[in-house]
């Protein structure tokens, strides 16, 4: 799946940083996106950014590295992701995702885990877990950690689970949506997926059928390792000093329900409600900062 990901990501233009420790086998070209049997026993990596490198623009950087993230060491693979916007764990292999997931923690990366189901029960395909490291302060919903507990025991080997191919690309194109939508931070989807992650809706379930997609509250495990050790787990409690916006908001509306008490009486019970809901929106820490409405005015206005 990780190469069908890759590949709808280089065709929106991003830049690509490969890392694969494996080789491409017969066994892979039934669903993989290297369908080319002439590059069987290449580094799957670099089998994989030489045909991405042959569809998209020249200027646009694609590189494979054949690596073993279990074997690195964290500056070095902190040196490899260290410059990048987003991380993608897609190796079916928990104990790399786990490493992956706290390099992702310490550089305050946004990591995307998409991963196929087996045959089940639920009739479920997939999901996709998006955990917010680069919200900091305001990060909310579960790591990778707290849905998936490290074990002392040996990982199984990753093997492809039974299905067709069109089963991989359809948890790959919810992958690269999700991965476009937190990149492209000036589109609609940005701000429906960033309205999601702030209510702790960072767990996506994808049903066999009907083709929907699901969108669940995960919270965080208190004794989560990883969770534990990042000092911006804890959700900050809105006080009246969290930003002018919100005091001027709370202000106009107080004002607005006297004002409409003495000018019009039948619609101070409408503000009142108004003001409430107002008051409620601010407690719950849903009204926008200073910044963030400074923003918005200036995209509003560049617009016109």
């Amino acid at each position: 799946m990780g190469s069908h990901v890759a590949a709808l990501l280089a065709q929106a233009g991003c830049r690509l940083l490969l890392i694969d420790r494996d080789t491409l086998d017969y066994a892979n070209l039934t669903r993989h996106y290297v369908t080319d049997r002439g590059l069987i026993g290449r580094p799957k990596a670099h089998a994989l950014a030489e045909k991405l490198r042959q569809e998209v623009p020249t200027l646009q950087l694609i590189r494979g590295i054949k690596g073993d993230v279990e074997q690195m060491t964290d500056p070095e693979l902190a040196a490899l992701v260290g410059q990048a916007s987003l991380v993608v764990g897609s190796s079916g292999r928990d104990a790399v995702d786990h490493r992956v997931n706290r390099i992702a923690r310490d550089l305050h990366l946004p990591l995307v885990v998409p991963s196929l189901w087996g045959e089940n029960d639920v009739q479920v395909l997939g999901d996709v877990h998006v955990i917010p490291w680069h919200q900091r302060e305001r990060r909310r919903g579960a790591c990778f950690e707290c849905l998936r507990r490290p074990t002392s025991e040996a990982p199984a080997p990753a093997e492809a689970q039974p299905g067709a191919a069109a089963e991989v690309i359809r948890v790959a194109s919810l992958t690269a949506e999700i991965v476009l939508a937190l990149l492209l931070s000036d589109s609609p989807q940005f701000r429906a997926i960033m309205r999601n992650l702030d209510r702790a809706a960072c767990y996506y379930v994808v049903p066999r059928w009907p083709p929907t997609t699901r969108a669940v509250i995960a919270r965080a495990r208190r004794d989560c390792a990883a969770c534990s050790t990042a000092p911006t787990i804890e959700r900050r409690v809105p006080t009246w000093d969290t930003g002018p916006i919100r005091d001027w908001l709370i202000g106009a509306g107080l004002a607005s329900t006297a004002l409409w008490h003495q000018l019009v009486p039948g619609l101070d019970f409408a503000t009142t409600l108004a003001f409430i809901g107002l008051v409620g929106l601010w407690w719950r820490d849903r009204l926008p900062s200073y910044s963030e409405a400074i923003r918005a005015v200036r995209n509003w206005w560049g617009g016109r």
